[in-house]
């Protein structure tokens, strides 16, 4: 078992990591919890959780939300505090999230607001959830206008890792994830690029990667918690990411693989304007083709960009983006539409 901490004072709090650990694993000291999950977590792992919490004289409430991103809704999130409050669920009873990256924002952001905030754990199941979501204290619903945009910041009491978990994952959930993984290379952790460079197969680094992934963005998150200035990085790729996903109606492509076209985007983007080095633009794509991740996506690019200007990280009319001037060197540009419009060979008066 891999172990490390955020550390952000009085809201300082430990990440586990290593296959097993819904066994042993000392717990969060309660005696009731309400845990949220979805239908596929529930049918995969709910026994485990279910055990666990048992051996820990732990009294749960189960509420079980459909699987997808359109859960990360306000309708389902009114579901969720109807059944909590049905079942009288007190304030010093932490809400469980256990589930990948929708439920983890779900669950957070209905721990964040009900009865004022209520303490919050994370179990994550995706491979995107263990490195990089589950952390961080973001939560939040997406609203017709845009992503997240409904949200704040709740830091859990403790992540929960357990790699054994990731056993059943399909391979779009593993490329998903393996898109935040990317991320985390590119923007310095040596570690894990030499990973993604020379090894195919990381059944055996598993527990490497997510330890590495939640290293740097606990960095991230200790310099910046309330994402004002160098957190902001952690967006790279997302940008165009989020953009991606509300143009495909937040269906038929996962969150970590519009993050992967992303990403590819704004080092395109970034080059195209000269603050980029052409060879990291390359050396993305080769890693990107090696670990078998490519994901094409025909997007009306005009429809992008309008996406894009809604974006809550914007200032005025100017669309912000990570861009990265080399490896492990990001930086943050605001482009107008204007300026994306020609970039991307788009019309301004189409």
């Amino acid at each position: 078992m891999k172990e490390l901490t955020v550390g952000l004072h009085e809201r300082s709090y430990p990440i586990l990591i290593g296959a097993g650990l819904l066994s042993d694993t000392p717990f969060y000291a309660c005696e009731a919890a309400v845990v949220i999950t979805d239908e596929n977590v529930e049918k995969l792992h709910g026994d485990k959780l279910n055990a666990y919490l048992d051996d820990k004289n732990v009294a749960r409430e189960i509420i079980i939300v459909k699987p997808g991103e359109k859960s990360k809704s306000l309708a389902v999130l009114a579901q969720v505090y109807s059944e909590m409050a049905r079942a009288k669920a007190k304030r010093n009873a932490p809400v469980i999230a256990f589930g990948g990256g929708v439920v983890g924002d779900l669950a957070g952001f209905a721990a964040a607001t009900y009865m004022r905030g209520v303490p919050f754990i994370q179990i994550p199941t995706t491979l995107l959830a263990q490195v990089d979501s589950a952390v961080g204290g973001k939560v939040a619903v997406n609203i017709p206008e845009g992503k997240n945009l409904v949200g704040s910041f709740h830091q859990p009491k403790l992540v929960l890792s357990d790699t054994a978990l990731l056993i059943t994952l399909p391979k779009r959930e593993w490329t998903a994830g393996m898109g935040e993984v990317v991320k985390y290379a590119f923007l310095g952790n040596a570690a894990v690029l030499s990973i993604l460079e020379n090894a195919k197969e990381h059944d055996e680094n598993t527990e490497e990667i997510v330890y590495e992934c939640c290293k740097t963005k606990a960095q991230f998150v200790e310099n910046d918690e309330k994402d004002l200035g160098s957190r902001m990085f952690l967006n790279l790729g997302h940008t165009f990411g989020h953009a991606i996903e509300k143009y495909c109606g937040y269906s038929g492509i996962n969150h970590g693989e519009a993050v992967i076209k992303g990403i590819d985007m704004e080092l395109y983007t970034g080059v195209s304007l000269g603050l980029t080095q052409p060879e990291l633009l390359k050396r993305y794509r080769e890693i990107i083709k090696r670990q078998g991740l490519e994901v094409d996506i025909n997007a009306d690019m005009r429809a992008m960009i309008e996406y894009m200007a809604g974006d809550k990280k914007n200032v005025d009319d100017r669309v912000n983006l990570v861009l990265l001037k080399d490896m492990g060197k990001p930086f943050m540009h605001m482009l107008t539409r204007r300026e994306l419009f020609r970039i991307w060979e788009v019309h301004a008066d189409a």
